[in-house]
């Protein structure tokens, strides 16, 4: 079972591009998350390499690599309380981000 955490990672990974910064404000709209928790989610993120950010007034953030190379096993394990991820993470560990993406255009409506 994920955690709060683990669940709104993988929405903000999946909500973010590579290719376009993404400004907070519509990042907060697309995850609805408050500001203070979204923050506090990407601070980790970015701590991990996952993401960065981008100041000033067209600022945001965006993917900092291919989605393809970036395992949901990476965003998971960002946020594991453990240092070895549990069996579930582990098994995600050949799901890219962009399988993930990729899944989820397919299955809206």
């Amino acid at each position: 079972m994920l955690t709060s955490k683990q669940n709104n990672a993988l929405n903000i990974m999946m909500a973010l591009s590579e290719e376009k910064v993404i400004p907070v404000r519509d990042l907060i709209s697309e995850v609805s998350l408050s500001v203070s928790y979204l923050e506090s989610l990407i601070a980790v993120l970015r701590d991990e390499g996952l993401i960065k950010s981008m100041p000033g007034m067209y600022g945001g953030y965006a993917l900092s690599r291919n989605p393809a190379s970036i395992t949901v096993t990476d965003i998971l394990s960002a946020f594991s309380t453990s240092g070895t991820p549990y069996p579930v993470v582990r098994a995600l560990i050949s799901v890219s981000l962009k399988d993930l993406q990729d899944s989820a255009q397919i299955s809206k409506p």
